[in-house]
């Protein structure tokens, strides 16, 4: 209690020496000569689609994967019959399986095998890989052979066919590094055809640097096993595993499969001839057992083609992203206006007779349309001032559905005056909004609804009633360099599940709220706040700078401009954990205020409204009870304020 009161009177000591006169500085004076408008040009850029084009066809890959196929592959395996290592069935089989990569262009090839008095074959397709300068070889395997008296739908007919049908599709792509699909015999009888391929392989120094292999992945008898693959690995192997949870996670809404991991260093199946041989394997299996394995009852009628086929997008995905393709898919581009043969009057019309990865390119005018994207397609405009898309009725003038589009170069307005006529609501993810003119819209520029992964930069967000919201789950959103002026309410709002947004080098002026957060956290203004990041960004001539409401919680506030405003830095009740940390807080009726003492840090901000340069800078709030009947004032500290202004430009 003694140590309290201490403090206490040392905060009242120090706040003392803090004038309230406002002392303008220097670089105040600089941005008001400097202040960006929506008459301003739109700051050159460039972006890089690498990653946009590789993600639509990753999602075009696994679409191409279905159900019909595998199972077409797995009727024609089945009906040879039993595929005992060492009799006919299985040479048949291996036959079979041999046509068919060779029908897809592959390089294929028998490995033959030996083990006591037992012989057998594994059949080996190449893809080379058009990186020259690298010997990496990926492999996907699964072992064709079955028990005797058994057709072995499951075990392991599901994962012969799961490697045909990636084969199938992957043959038409090109790759960096060299893929092989392999099929192993004698896995029944011991591993043995896996065993001396992966002997050999070390015996010849080949570079596998991955091993994925697929046994039993056609059983699910309920719901629950539906949604989930067993993955085992050892130590070594972890980062594959790791890079399969990662895919599982991205493309889930593709896949749907959950990843249980499974360490048993034990002679399960086809992967262990790769780990005593020193190479990185795992193995995939179903979630449950099939009760019916070696038995006759393992047929087509037992299997789970749904569930085969979600685990073979997994793992097509998962090889996809370490070969690393290098033909991404490109589409064709259609044209809207102007006066080329063929081109399309309205947007909208180009837009359905679009297909994936297609570009749609629009010439300046004016288009009276609503606009929706349900394909992942680029939709860009001649220029961002003259190409300009109305419409006058309370929807978005563009609504995506799609992930991975790309929109710009369009003037969009709703002119509508009714609330809840927005400029662009996307539903999606990982899609990019990049150089528009979004301006006079009642309710929002852009609002994101269920929408993680996007990228919106360099546009100019103006006399809307809102800049940006992001509403119900909609995390992992960077917004960057744009211009967000003169909107009613606020230039960006972020709900209380919009977690981990990036908000970095934007300019933030004349708004009701630069910043507000309705809860949430771990978002990041750099230049921006909220669990937010919030770096870089100009905040300026707003009411409030940065407004975190109740609740928001560990988000990070560093290196703004917060200048003009008339109060720079609002923390509501129940805020905690948050960090504003070297801002520039300049020209504010009010710097910082707060209704919440739980462990939030300010530090090394630049305070312009200090005659005393040194000791630390006192930050005055409130602390209010829930339901806030009562409230007393409290002082937070900036133990280190920092002596001149930081040097933050966007």
């Amino acid at each position: 209690m003694r140590i309290n009161v201490i403090i206490i009177l040392t905060i009242l000591v120090l706040g003392a020496c803090v004038t309230s006169a406002e002392k303008i500085d220097a670089l105040r004076f600089q941005q008001n000569n400097e202040k960006v408008t929506h008459e301003t040009e739109m700051r050159s850029y460039e972006y890089d689609k690498t990653n946009l084009l590789y993600g639509r066809t990753m999602v075009n890959l696994i679409q191409q994967l279905d159900e019909q196929l595998m199972a077409m592959y797995l009727e024609n395996l089945t009906a040879i019959g039993p595929r005992t290592t060492g009799t006919s069935g299985c040479d048949k089989a291996a036959e079979y399986l041999y046509n068919q990569f060779a029908s897809m262009n592959l390089s294929v090839r028998y490995h033959m095998w030996e083990h006591d008095a037992l012989s057998g074959k594994n059949v080996e397709a190449t893809l080379n890989g058009t990186n020259k300068s690298t010997d990496e070889i990926y492999i996907i395997c699964g072992h064709y052979d079955s028990v005797p008296e058994c057709v072995g739908a499951d075990d392991n007919g599901a994962g012969t066919v799961s490697v045909i049908s990636i084969a199938k599709i992957l043959s038409q792509y090109k790759f960096d590094h060299t893929i092989r699909f392999v099929l192993f015999s004698g896995e029944e009888q011991g591993l043995y055809g896996s065993y001396h391929y992966a002997t050999d392989a070390a015996k010849n120094n080949d570079n596998i640097v991955a091993v994925l292999n697929i046994d039993m992945t056609g059983y699910a008898s309920n719901i629950e096993n539906g949604n989930k693959v067993r993955v085992y690995e050892n130590m070594r192997s972890r980062w594959i595993s790791e890079k399969t949870i990662e895919i599982s996670k991205k493309y889930h809404n593709y896949i749907n499969l959950d990843v249980k991991l499974k360490k048993i260093y034990a002679p399960l199946t086809d992967h262990f001839g790769f780990w005593q041989n020193g190479y990185d394997a795992v193995f995939y299996c179903e979630s449950e057992l099939n009760p019916d394995f070696h038995t006759p009852q393992d047929n087509m009628s037992t299997v789970n083609i749904t569930y085969a086929t979600k685990v073979a997008k997994l793992v097509l995905a998962t090889l996809v992203d370490l070969s690393k393709i290098s033909n991404p898919i490109i589409g064709k581009t259609l044209y809207v206006g102007g006066t080329g043969r063929g081109n399309y009057t309205k947007i909208m019309d180009a837009v359905e007779n679009s297909t994936n990865g297609d570009i749609i390119y629009v010439y300046n005018g004016i288009y009276n349309e609503q606009i929706t994207i349900s394909k992942s397609i680029d939709l860009i405009g001649e220029d961002y001032q003259t190409t300009t898309v109305i419409y006058d009725k309370t929807a978005p003038v563009i609504s995506i559905y799609a992930d991975y589009c790309y929109v710009s170069g369009l003037n969009i307005k709703n002119i509508c005056k009714t609330w809840c006529s927005p400029g662009i609501n996307l539903y999606s993810d990982y899609c990019v909004i990049i150089g528009n003119n979004i301006s006079d819209n009642k309710g929002y520029g852009i609002g994101l609804k269920d929408a993680s992964c996007n990228d919106l930069f360099y546009n100019k967000i103006y006399n809307n009633t809102n800049g940006i919201i992001l509403w119900s789950v909609s995390p992992y959103n960077r917004i960057h360099h744009n211009e967000i002026i003169n909107n009613e309410i606020s230039g960006i709002t972020l709900s209380a599940k919009s977690d981990y947004t990036c908000l970095k080098y934007n300019l933030i002026s004349n708004n009701l709220y630069g910043v507000y957060t309705q809860g949430g956290g771990k978002n990041e203004t750099n230049g921006n706040p909220a669990c937010t990041n919030i770096y870089n960004n100009i905040l300026t001539n707003n009411d409030y700078g940065v407004y975190l409401n109740i609740f928001s919680t560990k988000n990070k506030i560093i290196s703004n401009n917060i200048t003009d405003n008339k109060v720079g830095v609002y923390l509501g009740p129940g805020c905690r954990n948050n960090k504003v940390i070297k801002n520039n807080f300049i020209g504010n009726k009010l710097h910082a205020t707060f209704e919440s003492v739980i462990f939030n840090i300010w530090l090394r901000n630049y305070w312009g409204n200090r005659t005393l340069k040194i000791g630390p800078k006192i930050i005055k709030g409130r602390l209010r009870n829930i339901p806030w009947k009562t409230e007393f004032i409290w002082y937070n500290i900036d133990l280190i304020p920092a002596l001149k202004p930081f040097e933050i430009s966007i």
